[in-house]
């Protein structure tokens, strides 16, 4: 089975070392067989273009999300693993994605105080 993955960098946070993260992405993909969506690393320029670009993916094509640190995605990573497993290549992690079952019963609107 072949596996699916988005790569994305964001360029703000990755500074002098974007090229470098790029390539981290690339030789896990590549030592994982790993097939990279969307024609290879994705990139982002700020938090708003990582947003944009997140929200432009179709997630189901894909099984995983790599990144190169934790850190690039602070505060998505519980978004993400509802989608996707999320990788990381500079400190090889993985959060295996996280289904949350909707309630299956309902509650009552609190009524005011």
């Amino acid at each position: 089975m072949t596996v699916h993955a988005y790569a994305i960098v964001r360029l703000d946070l990755s500074g002098s070392q974007g090229d470098a993260h790029v390539a981290s992405l690339e030789a896990l993909a590549a030592s994982r067989r790993v097939q990279l969506a969307a024609g290879g690393v994705l990139l982002a320029q700020s938090d708003s273009s990582f947003c944009q670009l997140l929200a432009g993916l179709d997630f189901e094509a894909v099984d995983v999300v790599m990144v190169p640190s934790a850190a690039q995605i602070k505060g998505w990573l519980g978004v993400l693993r509802h989608s996707a497993e999320v990788w990381t290549a500079l400190l090889p992690q993985r959060w295996p994605r996280c289904r949350v079952m909707a309630s299956q019963t309902a509650e009552s609107v609190p009524r005011p105080m």
